[in-house]
């Protein structure tokens, strides 16, 4: 709010005096800007400026600020307004003079007044209040002072707060000089005198060319602090170059220990390679001990079935092998774990077998690994086996720890039937041992078939267990597997057997991605 305007004749006039002399030609009051200079009337009525009661103020007359915009007609506050007319007032004498104009600025330590020289005032200077340094008009500095239209230094007043960070961004952005002062140190106090332009100008901040300095007492005492941290930062340096070359040398021991350690277990290694082979010789030796005896007693029988037969004597021929029979479970018996195999022979024939490993528990605990008839468990009656063969048997601490024991059956299934592989059949396991009994009920469905067209086994998927497992139609599993990814076969359980039909997932291809729910 304008508390203060321009009388016609010159100089300046108070509210309260115009509102005395209201109606008479002494009381006539102008606006202060440069660019209006409009007439003013006086108005007595209460408001609030931010925090601070107005009871007086200066307006223009109606229709004047539409027609000329002008600064004087914002709500400003009296002290504002009458600090930037001073600092106004103030410039313009220095420059009539061509003066330098010197700005304190507070020691960055101690805050004590520090005067430097700001700008050079000429004559032909000018003094603008709000005036705008952009075309865009996005910039307007409370003052400027202005060489040949061109902004020289600009000035902010603080009244109530001070200059945001944003415009002090702008003002440094657009390249211009600027400096903040009070209000109150503008025009006194009871204890500080009005500025004058004679005496420095104290700046709360600044964009100045010429930054903020130290005292000399406290540029001596922040030199020393400096070299202070200087032979502190060169002390940790040491510190830290002596820890990284005790470091570097555990790093070298500790790597000389390993190859030590590396060394010894290579040796230990080798040690034990020795004796593996040694062993290895003297069990080549022993088996070649037990083949020379066993062909010793082999020539031996041919030679008594030679004497018998040209002398009259029957050969003796070997018994035949006894045929299998029930044997139940005893209570003593433990079933650990299972595993079904299908042997599908090149000629045809899928022969299906069940692997128990069981442990029989006693004074002297055994355990065995048993080749069963999985054909007849399937006809027999539940608790009931046909044993084939016994293809392992283990006593001591084996029988006592069932992981070890299940390692060991593993071990002797795979040499069983390594040779069955080696001989062109197909055997399957169906992932491998189960722990616990089996239930001929959960048996899975095969994963070979054997296909009389080319006479081999084919891991194939028959067509109403792909409808049963996909709960749709036999049809709808025909109509939707394509022939580039499925070739369908007729398929049987073994030789001799019905045909049935059957696909064959050809690549990557997948039967649930064409027959599940989001086929």
């Amino acid at each position: 709010m304008l508390t203060v305007a321009v009388r016609k004749g010159g100089g300046q006039i108070q509210v309260v005096e115009a509102l005395a002399l209201k109606g008479q030609p002494e009381g006539a009051a102008f606006c202060p800007s440069e660019d209006c200079g409009q007439p003013l009337e006086p108005v007595s009525a209460f408001m609030r400026v931010g925090s601070i009661p107005v009871r007086s103020f200066f307006r223009h007359q109606r229709g004047t600020a539409k027609q000329r915009p002008c600064w004087g007609a914002k709500g400003e506050g009296g002290l504002h307004f009458a600090a930037k007319l001073h600092l106004r007032t103030q410039l313009q004498e220095l420059c009539e003079k061509g003066g330098a104009l010197v700005v304190e600025q507070p020691c960055l330590r101690c805050a004590a007044g520090l005067s430097h020289e700001a700008v050079l005032t000429e004559p032909g200077d000018a003094i603008r209040i709000e005036h705008w340094l952009d075309p865009r008009r996005t910039l307007k500095p409370d003052v400027v002072l202005l060489r040949a239209g061109v902004p020289l230094l600009s000035f902010e007043v603080r009244a109530a707060h001070p200059c945001s960070p944003r415009k002090i961004g702008a003002l440094t952005v657009a390249g211009a000089q600027m400096v903040e002062v009070d209000a109150w140190a503008l025009l006194g106090t009871e204890t500080a005198p009005t500025w004058r332009f004679s005496s420095p100008l104290p700046l709360k901040q600044a964009v100045l060319p010429v930054s903020r300095r130290l005292c000399e007492g406290c540029q001596a005492a922040q030199d020393y602090e400096a070299a202070c941290e200087r032979q502190a930062e060169e002390r940790r340096q040491r510190a830290r170059e002596a820890e990284d070359q005790l470091r570097a040398q555990r790093a070298r021991e500790a790597e000389a220990q390993r190859a030590r350690e590396a060394e010894a277990q290579r040796a230990r290694e080798a040690a034990a390679r020795r004796a593996g082979e040694a062993e290895a010789r003297r069990a080549g030796e022993a088996e070649a001990q037990r083949v020379r005896k066993q062909e010793e007693v082999y020539d031996s029988s041919s030679r008594n079935d030679l004497w018998a037969s040209r002398f009259g004597g029957s050969a003796r021929t070997s018994s035949p092998r006894t045929p299998s029979r029930p044997v139940r479970i005893s209570p003593s018996v433990e079933v650990l774990a299972h595993c079904i195999v299908d042997v599908c022979r090149p000629d045809g024939v899928r022969d299906e077998v069940e692997l128990v490993l069981e442990r029989e528990m006693g004074a002297h605990p055994q355990g065995k690994l048993v080749e069963c008839d999985a054909s007849n468990l399937r006809r027999g009656k539940p608790g009931v086996r046909h044993e084939r063969q016994l293809l392992g048997e283990w006593t001591g601490r084996a029988t006592k720890e069932p992981d070890l024991l299940l390692k060991k059956a593993r071990a002797a299934a795979l040499a069983a039937y390594r040779a069955v592989r080696d001989s062109g059949c197909v055997v399957d396991t169906y992932g491998g041992f189960r722990l616990g009994a089996s239930s001929v009920g959960q048996w899975p469905d095969p994963n070979y078939w054997w296909e009389g067209a080319s006479r081999r086994w084919v891991g194939a998927q028959l067509r109403d267990l792909l409808a049963r497992e996909f709960k749709i139609s036999e049809s709808a599993v025909e109509s939707r597997l394509p022939a580039e990814h499925f070739r369908r076969v007729r398929v049987s359980f073994s030789t001799g057997k019905d045909a049935v039909d059957a696909y064959v997932a050809l690549g990557t291809a997948k039967f649930a991605d064409w027959l599940g729910e989001k086929a």
